[in-house]
């Protein structure tokens, strides 16, 4: 979490031998500041196949004592420079001005683990909006990217990229005018009351917090083993989902999953303030993602964007996959 120029990242660790309780640490480094503190809070879980592991990493408290931390390989010298998070995981925040995006502001920046990419990775990108610096500037690392928005055409994607890029649409960007669902088929999709919001959603009408119109438009979705399978793809690097609420139903169809989930790290923005019982189908997908080995590497100053990283062990350590 960035905080007035302060990252903080998460973890969870399960001692050895206790599957009942789990250790969650936080780790605050101040830019003004040489003095990093860790601090800890215990809950009781449930005996799920949470994620767990013991890399180990020393840390030097304020008070000169050494301490071992289980997270040390993804949370220790954290810097934020005001522009770039970065972290020994690889955690760096793609700003939208990287590459000519809409103004410099912060609008379409997303957090991945970089250097935990596949050089030529796979990437989907859900929800384009009004915003291709995002998937601009996996392009520009290599990277082929599949792009997904029902509620943009065609054209207004190769617009953006001309008006925010100075380029043509990359060939190693693909768009198709499709959104992500739990289902297969046909939807509706509702703007918002709100005529300067732009995004429309295709949460049912009874799930919405009452600030989007009654009437909509239909659209053609389709769930995530439907894409990767017309796509031939078995795997994905990078899943980016801003899909407005919809989210949650994707999360819903993980929990029923029996194999792992077939991404490296899952960018999601989680849309808590359009649905109506957002808390528990979030509480929901943090458990599915946990089950699935995903760890919390970053999380935004207001709660709604955070990224999940795959850990894969490898004899007693876990690292990134």
């Amino acid at each position: 979490m960035v905080e007035g120029g302060r990252f903080r990242t998460t973890g969870s660790w399960r001692p050895p031998g206790n599957t009942g309780r789990i250790q969650k640490f936080h780790k605050i480094t101040s830019s003004s500041s040489s003095n990093n503190n860790w601090s800890r809070r215990s809950e009781r879980i449930s005996r799920s196949r949470l994620v767990s592991w013991s890399i180990k990493a020393s840390h030097v408290s304020s008070n000169g004592t050494s301490t071992r931390h289980p997270n040390g390989a993804l949370s220790a010298s954290v810097r934020w420079d005001g522009r770039v998070a970065a972290a020994p995981g690889g955690a760096r925040h793609l700003q939208a001005g990287e590459g000519g995006g809409r103004g410099g502001d912060d609008y379409g920046a997303w957090s991945l683990c970089t250097n935990h990419v596949r050089p030529g990775g796979v990437v989907y990108s859900f929800g384009i909006g009004a915003d291709v610096s995002f998937d601009n500037g996996m392009v520009n690392r290599g990277h082929k990217v599949f792009g997904f928005d029902p509620t943009v055409p065609p054209e207004r994607v190769q617009a953006m990229f001309k008006d925010h890029h100075n380029r043509d649409q990359p060939s190693a960007f693909q768009f198709r005018q499709l959104g992500l669902a739990g289902t297969d088929g046909i939807v509706t999709f509702f703007h918002s009351k709100n005529p300067r919001v732009q995004s429309m959603t295709a949460v049912k009408p009874e799930k919405l917090s009452g600030r989007f119109e009654a009437q909509g438009m239909p659209a053609p979705v389709l769930r995530l083993p439907t894409f990767m399978c017309g796509n031939g793809h078995g795997f994905v690097d990078v899943l980016k989902m801003d899909v407005e609420g919809v989210e949650f139903d994707v999360c819903d169809a993980w929990l029923r999953m029996r194999s792992p989930l077939p991404f490296g790290q899952i960018l999601i923005e989680f849309h808590d303030r359009m649905v109506t019982d957002a808390k528990a189908r979030k509480g929901a997908c943090l458990r599915a993602l946990a089950r699935n080995g995903f760890v919390e590497v970053y999380v935004s100053e207001n709660f709604q964007e955070a990224t999940y990283a795959r850990m894969a062990k490898k004899g007693r350590d876990d690292t990134m996959a």
